[in-house]
């Protein structure tokens, strides 16, 4: 179980020009999508989540870290001023020049570096880290990180290394995963599609850990980099969802199509409130998780589908 969870969600925009610009660098998932992947099952019982999200998707990240089973406690762990690619080189070439001789010539200086993206009101060039806890979270290793980051863009999409950093800092030597994850960063696991060597598998209803040839800890017992000590980060094995997730009736109403499949087969399913349904649901995605067969989970459901009152 990961206490400390990391996590780039590739967002969908409504904007067509801006989900196009996206689309051509990753692949981006709808929030319907990214609330089916089970983080819930990956997190320990007392785990924080750090998220990036943009302005446009405030709402949704709220939203996007409750059904993982996570509260949220600040918008602004983390504020990233996205300074042009080049920036450090403008900068470094005007010092050299001595060109820069108040003050006011260095913030003219750093904000003329900031990146200048678009925007229907001012032009964006920040983007956020929410942290949200699961349990009592985790204490504070160190009580000096600060919130602003600088740093230059680099890819696509992609965020500067001084946030892990600064998460690495801020909550010391815990069991942690990145995901959404581009590449192996020494000290984490990893998780995402365009990630060769993901430690776990995670797809809706279940996750597993990676065989050794695609697992990240072979290439640390190879050299690649130091990853975290046995003793503090154990392997990943299949998990059932932890008691403390919230039961359907908390308005976790998005399933993997497997669920739903399943509750169709359940004979009077149909004829049960909307509310029992969902609470089958959830009860099936349990028992899926426990490794049941079909034909197991379909008669357990049975039993509790007329225990609800389902009839004919």
């Amino acid at each position: 179980m990961y206490q400390l969870i990391y996590a780039d969600p590739p967002w969908r925009y409504q904007n067509k020009g801006v989900n196009g610009a996206a689309e051509n660098h990753y692949q981006t998932m709808t929030l319907e999508d990214m609330k089916r992947l089970p983080v819930w099952s990956i997190a320990a019982d007392d785990a924080v989540l750090c998220m990036w999200f943009t302005g446009t998707h405030v709402d949704e990240a709220k939203e996007l870290a409750k059904a993982w089973g996570f509260e949220v406690r600040t918008m602004k762990g983390l504020t990233w001023v996205k300074l042009n690619e080049l920036a450090w080189q403008h900068i470094e070439k005007r010092l050299r020049e001595q060109d820069v001789l108040d003050f006011h010539d260095f913030l003219e200086l750093l904000n003329t570096q900031t990146r200048m993206n678009g925007g229907t009101y001012t032009r964006a060039n920040s983007e956020d880290m929410l942290i949200a806890v699961r349990g009592a979270g985790l204490q504070r290793a160190a009580m000096n990180v600060k919130q602003v980051v600088y740093s230059c863009l680099g890819e696509h999409s992609e965020k500067p290394a001084e946030g892990r950093f600064r998460l690495e800092q801020l909550y010391g030597n815990v069991s942690r995963i990145e995901l959404f994850s581009r590449g192996d960063a020494p000290g984490w696991h990893h998780w995402g599609n365009e990630n060769p060597f993901n430690d776990i598998d995670l797809v809706p209803a279940t996750f597993t850990a990676m065989p050794p040839n695609r697992n990240s800890r072979v290439k640390a017992l190879a050299g690649h980099y130091r990853a975290i000590p046995a003793n503090v980060l154990h392997q990943s094995q299949q998990q059932n969802i932890p008691e403390t997730i919230p039961e359907p009736a908390t308005a976790n109403t998005v399933w993997p199509a497997e669920v739903n499949y399943l509750l169709d087969q359940v004979a009077n399913s149909s004829s049960l409130e909307p509310h029992l349904q969902n609470k089958l649901r959830f009860h099936i995605n349990r028992l899926k998780m426990d490794g049941l067969s079909t034909a197991a989970i379909i008669a357990t459901a049975g039993t509790l589908a007329r225990a609800m009152g389902a009839t004919a």
